[in-house]
């Protein structure tokens, strides 16, 4: 799997570049922004979703609540009484 620092070593720049360049994060020269999604594209780099959410401190999942099955209702499977 490609990684940033894959993409960083193929467009001869620095990984913080890079990650300016995917989140939009710092202003970064256009000819440097083209050969970092150029490469972005050529490598196939693929976002990470989970190590965003790491990083960011949050999942974005949304937690259950209540129950699944009403209190009175068989299971499914369950033989009727």
């Amino acid at each position: 799997m490609t990684t940033l620092h894959d993409v960083a070593r193929h467009a001869d720049v620095s990984v913080v570049t890079v990650s300016h360049v995917l989140h939009a994060t710092r202003p970064v020269r256009p000819a440097t922004r083209g050969a970092v999604l150029r490469t972005v594209d050529a490598l196939g780099y693929p976002p990470n979703a989970l190590a965003r959410s790491l990083v960011a401190s949050r999942t974005r999942a949304r937690p259950l609540t209540g129950r699944t099955t009403p209190s009175r209702a068989p299971l499914a499977g369950a033989p009727s009484p």
